[in-house]
């Protein structure tokens, strides 16, 4: 992470360390966890509670309180994870800039990309690595986060008005980096990425040497799982549908259905239930096939040998076992760890779900931390009201100390200080020039800013792809600012239509093309299924 000035640092030689935590995890419901940090990592209390969306401040207000009283906690220090409708996540290379300018460049660096007012927003940044280029300049290798202020700081007032004190607000993702780092026994030299997989959402997330290297959202979620085993499928005995409980119960009670055959119920067959989940899984392993293979070919490192699988996915039985099958890799899933107390009462399932977030509380003053910038002041000014008395203290020291140095010692403090005057203007001089180069790197940065980024435009398409459409080709002139696609969009339960319009309205929406033109489409059936190929080209801006 960023090695950014703290004030507290000096003041926490006074104080005494945390040793007791509350993380409130808002990334979907609400879930709370009560940890002692002293001796040993131990969950006290742990609480999920379903949020009703209409009522979703006092709901988490009211929830905090009644765990906090049912627990009997006294302590008032609290982690947020919080969830996030704007977030973003990107590696970056940027000149070896001194750290109080880090913050500007990637402002400037990433202005054009993202779709939110990057004025009202809160930067971090956790250094990758620190290297040399071909011509001797020496870069920063970072990975950066921005997310919106307006939405951290309405989620920081819920634990305010609650009672907790939050120190940190974090992510999942770096999260599980103090997870690998604290509590895994696993070679952190080479890659290890971790699929998280959570009721909402689905992430990816290279690991090497503690820190995170590469990391991508992925349209995937436990909830597209379910809905389509929700699906009416006809049986022997006529059509039948599962409820939405039925379909949670095959998901955690019997899993990927890919050894032997059995019947749900009498209502459908291990077979109907695989056939129903086949399209989203291989979705799933189709886009973990895209992030694997776009970071090595961007990042050219070590291959990925073992993926973990985390988050509430660790409940589908054969999940692993299936994406293993799927992609050729080594897919595995933790479910508990010697390391972890959980006193009487905590449920270890839903313990084993949250290593991320137990993974925080173990480094949180070390990794990214996206808290506001007003609320950070008021815990600053907290600790010099508390420790006034010692600075006081020590101040009167370090005068008393020093007048004896003065008295004994005048002569060679004056020939000191003479020395001290020339290497000033030396330093003055030297300042002069660094500042003209600091100029001179973020013009370049400006520069290579309207230059045409071709990965970053093949990561938009990427995620702007809905599952129906294909390419075949895609072609970028960045000299000339042109492009085409051309592709087919094929299934059956939708107007390939509407899919091409709406694809081409979120090309348009992001910024980086113009003047989309259709140059042909051309429509046909295949095995059943509705087909329309299509041609486009475009200008980039």
């Amino acid at each position: 992470m960023s090695q950014k000035t703290n004030p507290k640092n000096f003041l926490n030689f006074f104080s005494q360390g945390i040793n007791n935590l509350i993380i409130v995890d808002l990334s979907f419901h609400l879930k709370l966890l009560d940890l002692e940090l002293k001796n040993e990592i131990k969950v006290n209390a742990l609480d999920i509670v379903e949020l009703n969306q209409g009522e979703k401040e006092g709901a988490v207000v009211s929830a905090i309180q009644n765990f906090i009283s049912r627990n009997k906690i006294l302590h008032k220090n609290a982690i947020l994870i919080p969830s996030f409708n704007n977030l973003f996540v990107r590696r970056l290379q940027l000149p070896n800039l001194p750290e109080s300018e880090i913050i500007e460049a990637i402002r400037l660096s990433i202005k054009d990309e993202i779709t939110f007012d990057i004025s009202k927003t809160v930067i971090d940044y956790q250094i990758v690595k620190k290297g040399s280029a071909g011509d001797g300049s020496k870069f920063l290798d970072i990975i950066c986060i921005v997310a919106e202020e307006e939405e951290i700081k309405k989620q920081v007032l819920f634990l305010k008005a609650a009672g907790l004190t939050c120190v940190s607000v974090g992510l999942i993702a770096f999260g599980y980096a103090k997870f690998i780092e604290n509590l895994l026994d696993e070679d952190k030299s080479r890659p290890l990425a971790i699929l998280h997989i959570a009721e909402n959402t689905s992430t990816i997330a290279v690991y090497k040497e503690n820190n995170i290297v590469f990391f991508r959202r992925l349209p995937f979620s436990i909830r597209q799982l379910k809905d389509s085993l929700a699906a009416t499928v006809v049986t022997e005995k006529g059509k039948a549908q599962l409820s939405e409980e039925e379909a949670r119960d095959i998901l955690f009670s019997h899993g990927i259905p890919i050894n032997g055959t059995f019947f749900y119920k009498d209502k459908i067959s291990s077979v109907q239930i695989l056939a129903l989940l086949r399209p989203n899984l291989e979705l799933l392993a189709q886009e973990i096939k895209r992030s694997l293979e776009y970071y090595d070919s961007e990042f050219q490192d070590e291959p990925i040998l073992k993926i973990m699988v985390c988050g509430e996915a660790i409940g589908i039985p054969s999940l692993d076992k299936f994406l293993s099958k799927e992609i050729s890799l080594n897919f595995s899933i933790i479910k508990s760890l010697d390391r972890i107390k959980a006193a009487a009462g905590v449920d270890l399932a839903r313990l084993a779900e949250s290593y991320a977030d137990i993974g925080l509380a173990t480094g949180y003053e070390k990794t990214i931390n996206l808290l506001p910038r007003e609320f950070r002041t008021e815990k600053i000014e907290k600790f010099q009201k508390v420790s006034l008395r010692w600075i006081s203290f020590v101040a009167f020291l370090l005068f008393v100390v020093f007048y004896f140095l003065a008295k004994t010692g005048v002569g060679a403090y004056q020939k000191r200080l003479d020395n001290t005057l020339f290497q000033l203007n030396v330093l003055s001089e030297i300042k002069q020039i660094k500042t003209r180069l600091d100029a001179f790197d973020l013009l370049n940065i400006e520069v290579k800013n309207k230059e045409a980024r071709v990965a970053s435009i093949l990561v938009k398409l990427s995620n702007l792809s809905p599952r129906q459409l294909f390419f075949n080709t895609l072609t970028i002139n960045s000299e000339a600012r042109t492009g085409s696609i051309s592709g087919f969009v094929k299934g059956s339960d939708f107007n390939p239509d509407a899919v091409l319009a709406k694809f081409i309205d979120d090309l348009e929406k992001t910024g980086y093309f113009q003047e989309i033109n259709i140059l042909q489409v051309t429509k046909g059936a295949s095995q059943g299924l509705e087909v329309a190929n299509f041609e486009l080209n475009l200008k980039l801006k």
